[in-house]
């Protein structure tokens, strides 16, 4: 019985790998459905003449852009991304990756919308949208290769704040390096391999945002299903409830500072 009890924790951890490892395959097949059920093309970086409220969001690159000014003034409070989602802290365990929340999973901060009212606006406009924030690497900051696993979510970033050294300063989406231009937008689907490098002495900043693949009926139905489960994870949940402490502090700083 001791043999049995000192072995439960190893067990566990078996199992919690091989669960892992059945729902990473599950979504792979879902994802090539979904993939299949889509017009966009099934590619590492995508044509943003392929969304029609791309060219509205570069329009508008100063409006965000002087509101992202507003949320940089307390840029020492923002939260790094792993005080949020700690399950990121393999890729976010330093303080050189912060993030300042508009929209997430369903959830709308209100501190985002009250310092970023036109920025909330605009995203909130995008068919599908399911999360935006600013993202907000420091100098020296690296985001190691990695991949995310929903076919069925885009992501779009625009540049608002580039270093002058931008060659490096680059995401890879598997063999392709791309480089921001501020007021640029550019779109790729992170089921691809890919890593961030800000080599530079100055901070990176753009607004990213995730959004539904547009997809024909079947795949829209697999997919909101999906992402109505994932919703109900303890990752989301958690992510959330962290966010909403982080919130209320931010709140009283803010405000301490006016």
């Amino acid at each position: 019985m001791q043999a049995l009890y000192r072995d439960f924790p190893t067990f566990r951890k078996s199992c919690y790998k091989s669960a892992k490892r059945a729902v990473k395959k599950a979504l792979a097949r879902v994802g090539d459905l979904q993939a299949r059920r889509s017009p966009i093309p099934d590619r590492p970086v995508l044509d943003i003449r392929d969304f029609t409220w791309a060219q509205e969001l570069e329009e508008n690159y100063t409006v965000i852009r002087h509101e992202l000014d507003q949320v940089l003034k307390y840029r020492e409070a923002l939260p790094r991304l792993h005080d949020i989602q700690k399950e990121q802290y393999r890729i976010s365990a330093d303080d050189k990756w912060k993030a300042f929340v508009l929209y997430g999973w369903g959830h709308t901060s209100k501190e985002g919308v009250r310092l970023c009212p036109e920025t909330a606006a605009l995203v909130k406009k995008i068919p599908g949208l399911r999360s935006a924030f600013f993202s907000v690497l420091e100098p020296g900051a690296h985001i190691p290769d990695h991949r995310g696993h929903v076919k069925g979510l885009l992501r779009g970033q625009l540049a608002l704040i580039v270093p002058s050294d931008r060659e490096n300063c680059w995401l890879r989406v598997e063999d392709q390096y791309l480089h921001w231009d501020e007021g640029r937008l550019f779109v790729f689907d992170d089921t691809y391999r890919h890593e961030v490098q800000n080599n530079t002495s100055e901070q990176r900043v753009v607004l990213i945002l995730h959004f539904d693949r547009p997809m024909e009926w079947f795949g829209r139905v697999t997919h909101n299903f999906l992402i109505a489960i994932i919703r109900q994870t303890s990752f989301v949940k958690k992510a959330i409830r962290n966010h909403a402490k982080w919130e209320e502090r931010f709140r009283d700083h803010a405000g301490a500072s006016q």
